[in-house]
Formats: C-alpha cells, sequence, structure tokens
C-alpha cells in the first residue's frame, strides 16, 4: 500500500501452501483509495509475483494480524511456541498519526515496530531482534488524529471510516506452526498506563508523502488531535470515533 516496495523473506523461510495445509488458493484483494485514475480506461496493473519450491524450508512464515473495531489498545496473550517476528505492518485510512506493537513480559515493553501508517505501509523489517514465547503480552496501539473532520468517523471498511491494524511477520519452527492469528481484544487495559512514551507521539509525515499516498486533497486541515476517544454505542453496537 501506498507504494511501498516489496518484502524480502530470511533465508530458508517461506509459506507453506498446498497439500494438506488447507492453503488451496492465491486470492488477490485490492483496495483503491482513489479510481479516478481509471476513467481515461487506463489498464490497471495490479498483481502480485509468486515464487514456489518443492524443497522442503526449515521455517514457516505466519503473520499476526492486530485489528479492532472498538478500541485503538489491542492486547492478548500469546499461548504457542516460540515465534520471532522479522517484519511488521501498521494500516490505518486518512487519520492514524502512529501505529505501535509491542511484547509485553514482566511489566517490561519491547518494541516489535513503530511507524506512521501515512508513509509507504510496507512490511519493515524488526530493527531489535525479539522473541514471542507462550506467556507474553502483544500489545499495538493505534493514535489517530481529527484533522479535516467535524463529524463522527465509524470505524469500518470505506475511505471514510477508520481501523487500526499492527501486523507482524514472523517465523517458528515449522513442526509447530500454524496457518495464521488474530488479536482483537484488549485483555488487559490496565497495562497500557505503562506503555512507552513513543506510543503516543505522531510520527511526522513531509506533505509530499502524503499526497503521494493519498493524491491531491482539497480539504483544509482546522485542527488536531493527538489521541481518539473510540466508542461503542449503547443501542446498536454502532463503533465510532467521536471528535470535537
Amino acid at each position: 500500500a501506498r507504494n511501498a516496495p516489496p518484502t524480502r523473506l530470511p533465508k530458508g523461510v517461506g509459506f507453506k501452501v498446498g497439500g494438506e495445509t488447507g492453503s488451496k488458493y492465491f486470492v488477490l484483494q485490492v483496495h483503491y483509495g482513489d479510481v479516478g485514475v481509471f476513467k481515461d480506461k487506463h489498464k490497471d496493473c495490479s498483481g502480485v509475483t509468486l515464487h514456489l519450491t518443492n524443497q522442503n524450508i526449515i521455517f514457516n512464515v505466519l503473520h499476526i494480524c492486530f485489528l479492532t473495531e472498538v478500541n485503538a489498545d489491542i492486547a492478548c496473550h500469546y499461548k504457542m511456541y516460540p515465534m520471532h517476528p522479522f517484519a511488521y505492518r501498521v494500516h490505518t485510512h486518512h487519520l492514524g498519526k502512529v501505529v505501535s506493537g509491542y511484547r509485553v513480559r514482566d511489566g517490561q515493553w519491547t518494541p516489535i515496530g513503530h511507524q506512521s501508517p501515512q508513509l509507504p505501509q510496507a512490511f519493515y523489517p524488526v530493527e531489535n531482534p525479539v522473541e514471542i514465547k507462550y506467556g507474553d503480552i502483544l500489545a499495538a496501539r493505534c493514535v489517530f488524529t481529527g484533522e479535516g473532520r467535524s463529524s463522527e468517523t465509524y470505524i469500518g471498511g470505506t475511505a471514510r471510516d477508520e481501523m487500526c491494524n499492527f501486523y507482524i511477520m514472523y517465523y517458528m519452527e515449522a513442526k509447530y506452526a500454524v496457518s495464521s492469528m488474530t488479536c482483537t481484544q484488549n485483555i488487559k487495559p490496565e497495562i497500557f498506563k505503562s506503555i512507552p512514551q513513543e506510543a503516543n507521539i505522531p510520527i511526522p509525515v513531509k506533505p509530499d508523502m502524503n499526497m503521494m499516498a493519498h493524491g491531491h486533497n482539497e480539504g483544509k486541515h482546522s485542527f488536531l488531535y493527538s489521541f481518539a476517544n473510540i466508542t461503542v454505542g449503547k443501542n446498536d453496537m454502532s463503533e465510532h470515533i467521536e471528535y470535537l
């Protein structure tokens, strides 16, 4: 997303597909923020290139998807065999300012990744090696802005909605590997009182980077919030972010 470069897997690491793996199809899903470029019948060259091998590999690569529809903080207990994150990716829509992911062990926060979702949404390398073991907590936080919005913004899948996703690409021993894992809860809201301060500070993005990612925006930014109050409606259970 956002003109991101390709992801390179470590040597000896690959996705296991076909046979009895449960993965029988390759599906490409494309989300377009602006389809104006196709109005002149411009050719859509979206695609994916696959490199396959029938040789056995040492490690299976999988991913964890952190997402939320009710809160900007996500936390789950990890209850699997040891895994080693080597890349991460963040994702929000226009209002996201920074997304951070951590391993929490014995009250200590170890960073996995920290990035602005308004920069190219590639899988960035994990800077320092970190091992996730049984009993650890995986935690993520998204910080949103109120720039250019004077009405409620709902959690959802359209370009006018918002979402909070933190993805981990990792490897673990093939004999223990599972196809994917998803964390959608916040099992310990109180731990976020001690989250590192960097998770609350928006990452500056040059205007030309925003224009490259979103296209030209004619609207003017009139105010900025460094926090998001995400609530769940009591009656219809509709999720939304409220801005004053």
